[in-house]
């Protein structure tokens, strides 16, 4: 594999290889359906951090589960303001997608974090992982942890990134922005929902 560079993995981890790599060349889809969430639920389904920052890199992996490949990548993103959670801003904080990107792969959930690249800046709605976190397949496990600091539910609702052909988000389930034409509404709106919801 071109430029392939093994991660490190701790103990917590077994069957499973995972390294950074320069290009993906096979195509994945995931069967994964999204399952339907109200714009409420988007927030509270998961315990999320929420956060704006800008991308500073960008960097696909595959994940070797004793033969189950996965390819993904892993953003790096500087904090800028957190709405909810313990970051701060000024940190630089890793977040694993649910797909490669800019690959020629097709990953179902992904469609939002397609747009992701160094620069581009967003909202992210990430869960931050704990000693808990892990991945089983194929007889591998593999502690998330070892691989970033946080993860997206999907690749579709839980992110709104301002690209320069406008914001890009999942207009659908977010209908009461549909319209949203910059990331300082999204902001307003996120904080609005945030303060909803401490009052439920």
């Amino acid at each position: 594999y071109d430029g392939a560079e093994p991660i490190e993995l701790s103990a917590a981890s077994s069957g499973v290889k995972a390294e950074y790599v320069d290009r993906v060349r096979e195509t994945q889809t995931a069967a994964d359906q999204l399952i339907p969430l109200t714009e409420e639920e988007c927030f509270t389904a998961f315990d999320t951090t929420i956060f704006k920052g800008q991308v500073t890199d960008v960097e696909n992996i595959r994940l070797d589960f004793n033969g189950n490949i996965n390819y993904r990548a892993i953003a790096s993103i500087k904090v800028e303001q957190v709405f909810r959670g313990t970051e701060a801003a000024g940190e630089t904080v890793t977040v694993l997608l649910p797909g490669p990107v800019n690959g020629d792969v097709n990953v179902t959930g992904n469609d939002t974090a397609d747009y992701i690249e160094p620069g581009i800046t967003g909202i992210f709605m990430a869960m931050k992982y704990d000693e808990n976190s892990v991945r089983e397949e194929n007889g591998a496990v593999l502690a998330l942890r070892d691989i970033a600091q946080y993860g997206l539910p999907d690749g579709v609702r839980y992110l709104f990134l301002e690209t320069d052909g406008g914001v890009v988000f999942d207009r659908a389930t977010y209908e009461s922005i549909s319209n949203a034409a910059s990331l300082q509404e999204i902001e307003e709106y996120v904080e609005n929902m945030i303060s909803m919801m401490e009052v439920a």
